[in-house]
């Protein structure tokens, strides 16, 4: 017993030490980003004012080679990571699995054809009798092995024009180093000869039978980085590329693509979960992605044509390093993202917290999985990747890892509460509504604060614009709370409205209060109120995140105590034991505000007569007046 209490304190001690380790290093990387810029810069998702000047992250220069034994070794991997499934389309407007995943239906019907071409697929021999794979690859060609096997399977989607390359480093195929060095040798690579240069359109990695696809996803991903980055060098709109990858054991297939995030950040993506080859579903969807791979390469053959047309401009963004630099050098792509465009998300994905990171990108990839099938999905900022090793300027060494997302200030979202009261109902309105549809995908966001949702005037109609950022904390409501999330929480605001919950609704539905908690702030100090209001505006307009979320939070803590909860310790810190400013509304008032947002009456109506606050103290006078008349943006 002792032992396990021992264990257990080094446990948690580990924890906090990576935590402050996760708090200074974001600290440094925001005093980075200041000293470089001449203006107010993007912190947390959202910026103060437009930045005068633009930051950029790049990546630390390869000295690895991209093989699936590195990868497998903690923090040695360095640039974009690929899923293990696929959970969302990264891109605006999408084209990844527009164009390179087939649906239910499509599947369902080559299986009823009668045509049964995609049953090939499930005929490469590369297990022995006596149940041993054959060897991967051999350089005797008599010998039979999984890439003879796999090579015999891709005779039906050759495509005139282009070559199967097989073994040839990156330096023969003429691409640039990105994310791994020249010396790298993919398996299989289909490559097109465009105005002298060689262009590779696809990339395929074979492993032996038995072998986990997953090992070589990360290895085929960076190859087929370079591949999109030798697309863009050779004239393609880098918002039309697309690149197809896959993995094949002969027995087990996985597929995904590679696409530009930026005009110089090549990103890559799974598009299939790891595919039967054994079974008709398996095999039928196998056939489906290698013909949608064959339609992309024909759409890449025109691009590049159009792209040599006399008279287009030429790129080249492979530049030496610095002068008289070597072979690699000089073909170096540096791939690099703007703040502009792309946020960096630290904190709990990042490496100083290695064996939490897993846990929560892989609650997160479900999360993602879920809200992008669902309706709730245009209320989501989906990330593009998780990278490793990002490298804030002035930094040439000894990166962070984050989660990036699209920066949607470029679009005009901002974070701070509306500062008139008829743009506030709207926020409230939209905020509502994407809460429910949250809900409805059994997700729960788990950190609703304002700085986490994005906001905007629609351009077509008199509403507001929503989008749910920062999902380090989500999880699915049917797998209950995450390890560790009920002790953090038991001491917030937001657990107040919890401890309500009626233990007559399933859990699943109770969970949603940890939300509703959140937007019923909202709705609380989004009234004609003059104390009220003036909390209200505390969290509005155009401020750093840090004071945003300290007014939030202090709006939090008037809320429990407007509905006479018992107060966590964050509410006498924050407001004190007596705290002259706070007026505490009318019973009726009170508990109106109390009911949780109601995404289905019939199943919240037994949550919110249990969440009905106690009797609230009379109203101070001052909270009677007349309301302040709130300024128009």
């Amino acid at each position: 017993m002792a032992a396990a209490v021992q264990d257990e304190e080094a446990g948690n001690q580990k924890l906090a030490d990576a935590c402050r380790r996760v708090a200074d290093l974001e600290q440094k990387v925001r005093e980075l980003e200041q000293k470089q810029s001449t203006g107010p810069l993007v912190v947390a998702g959202i910026a103060a004012a437009p930045a005068q000047a633009d930051v950029n992250y790049c990546f630390e220069y390869p000295t690895a080679p991209a093989s699936d034994s590195l990868l497998s070794t903690k923090g040695c991997w360095c640039g974009p990571c690929v899923n293990i499934f696929p959970t969302h389309d990264p891109t605006s407007p999408p084209r990844v699995f527009k164009y390179l995943q087939p649906s239910e239906q499509d599947i369902a019907d080559v299986i009823q054809s009668k045509d049964g071409s995609y049953r090939a697929l499930c005929n490469m021999s590369v297990v022995s009798v006596d149940g041993v794979s054959v060897l991967e690859m051999s350089l005797d060609r008599a010998i039979r092995t999984v890439q003879s096997e796999v090579m015999k399977s891709n005779n039906a989607y050759q495509l005139p024009g282009v070559q199967v390359r097989e073994h040839k480093p990156l330096r023969i195929l003429q691409q640039p180093v990105v994310y791994c060095k020249l010396d790298n040798t993919p398996d299989i690579a289909w490559v097109a000869e465009v105005s002298g240069k060689l262009v590779v359109v696809a990339v395929q990695e074979v492993k032996r039978a038995f072998t986990s696809l997953v090992d070589g996803l990360q290895q085929v991903a960076t190859y087929t980085c370079a591949a999109a980055a030798g697309m863009y060098n050779a004239g393609v709109d880098h918002d039309k590329i697309l690149v197809p990858m896959s993995v094949c054991t002969g027995l087990a297939e996985v597929h995904g693509a590679a696409f530009m995030a930026t005009p110089s950040f090549p990103v890559a993506v799974s598009t299939s979960a790891v595919l039967d080859l054994q079974t008709d579903q398996g095999a039928a969807c196998a056939h489906l992605h290698r013909s949608l791979a064959k339609k992309q390469m024909e759409r890449s053959l025109q691009l590049l044509d159009e792209a040599s047309a006399p008279g287009r401009p030429t790129r080249a963004r492979s530049i030496p390093a610095e002068p008289g630099g070597g072979a690699d050098e000089t073909t170096w792509f540096r791939p690099s993202f703007a703040v502009s465009q792309v946020w960096p998300k630290l904190g709990g994905v990042s490496h100083g917290l290695m064996d939490v990171r897993d846990v929560t990108l892989l609650r997160m990839g479900h999360v993602f999985q879920k809200l992008y099938a669902s309706p709730a999905s245009r209320f989501v900022c989906f990330p593009i990747c998780f990278a490793n090793n990002v490298l804030p300027p002035p930094l040439t060494k000894g990166g962070v890892s984050a989660l990036l997302f699209p920066n949607l200030t470029r679009d005009g979202y901002r974070c701070g509460l509306p500062e008139d009261l008829e743009t506030a109902r709207m926020y409230i309105s939209a905020v509502k509504e994407a809460m429910i549809a949250l809900h409805e995908a059994g997700v729960i966001h788990g950190d609703m604060y304002i700085s986490n949702i994005m906001w905007c005037r629609s351009p077509t109609s008199s509403s507001v614009d929503v989008k749910v950022i920062d999902w380090d904390t989500a999880f699915l409501a049917q797998d209950g709370l995450p390890d560790g999330m009920e002790r953090t929480w038991k001491t917030t605001c937001k657990w107040c409205l919890y401890q309500t919950r009626s233990p007559q609704v399933d859990d699943v539905v109770n969970l949603r209060l940890l939300d509703s908690f959140m937007v019923n702030t909202l709705e609380h100090f989004c009234v004609e109120d003059t104390y009220l209001w003036r909390e209200w505006m505390q969290a509005a307009g155009d401020k750093p995140v840090r004071n945003l979320n300290s007014a939030f939070s202090r709006m939090q803590c008037l809320y429990v105590r407007h509905n006479g909860w018992p107060e966590p310790e964050v509410c006498r810190v924050v407001l004190g034991s007596k705290d002259e400013q706070v007026a505490v509304r009318s019973s009726e008032t009170a508990a109106a505000a109390t009911m949780p947002a109601a995404e289905d009456e019939e199943a919240m109506g037994s949550v919110g007569d249990a969440a009905r606050a106690p009797p609230a103290k009379k109203a101070r006078p001052e909270a009677s007046g007349p309301p302040v008349s709130p300024s128009r943006n």
